[in-house]
């Protein structure tokens, strides 16, 4: 009877370990507020990381992976009308996730950096991304922006992007290069993404072309542009574009 006790003691308390336990396994970079339910079915009400409001977070814990000394469990990542499912393994030095699947607004976003001032739709399929000590590890999949428009050139319509993490993606120096083109936009864009999440930065390398005839005033920005830059002799004007992420 004392063993049978001691038991189902042990078991309440286990069950009832408080969700603040969990927040132990974020990366050093990563901070939470508003913690509530349990180590197994927990949540956050803010993920923030260098002052910046990441949204909240919701998780579903498989407990043997705590027997190993990490966190895995299953996610559910929310700001404002973007919602996010992942598979994440966590420990004090790396942050791990696979099947990363969703999406919303891109205006849900908020912030400086590469969507401002820019609408649309965000689609995520990505199937690894990982991170340790601030730098990528990791990074295979997709990301969809699309029916893109800016608040600078409002009612035209730029169309979709697509952003592709291949293979070979992530450098040795812990930045990772996206491939990046439309799909039949007005505007022909095509090149290469750098994300140097240890430098706050994301920079763009490639081409611009008029595909269709544009608007007037977007028309006169791309005149000055190849003015400055000039073209290539497929008609391309190259561009290199640095972001604060």
């Amino acid at each position: 009877m004392a063993l049978a006790g001691l038991l189902a003691a042990s078991g309440f308390v286990l069950s009832n370990l408080p969700a603040s336990l969990a927040l132990k396994f974020l990366p050093g970079d990563l901070q939470a507020s508003g913690p509530s339910g349990t180590l197994w079915h927990g949540s956050v009400t803010t993920l923030s990381s260098r002052g910046s409001d990441m949204g909240a977070l919701e998780w579903h814990v498989h407990p043997w992976s705590l027997l190993a000394g990490r966190l895995s469990a299953a996610v559910h990542w929310v700001r404002q009308d973007i919602s996010v499912n992942s598979e994440i393994t966590a420990s004090r030095t790396r942050l791990n996730a696979h099947d990363i699947r969703g999406g919303g607004s891109l205006a849900s976003l908020g912030g400086p950096g590469l969507t401002r001032g820019w609408n649309g739709g965000l689609e995520l399929d990505i199937r690894q991304f990982t991170l340790g000590k601030g730098r990528i590890l990791a990074a295979t999949g997709e990301a969809r922006l699309l029916g893109l428009s800016t608040t600078e050139f409002p009612g035209t319509d730029f169309g979709n992007m697509i952003l592709t993490f291949g293979p070979q993606s992530v450098q040795e120096d812990g930045t990772a290069i996206a491939q990046v083109h439309d799909t039949q936009g007005i505007l022909q864009l095509s090149g290469n993404l750098t994300l140097a999440l240890d430098q706050h930065r994301a920079t763009f390398s490639g081409t611009l072309k008029e595909r269709s005839p544009l608007p007037p005033a977007l028309a006169q920005r791309i005149s000055e542009l190849a003015q400055m830059r000039g073209r290539d002799p497929q008609g391309r004007i190259p561009l290199d574009i640095e972001f604060a992420l």
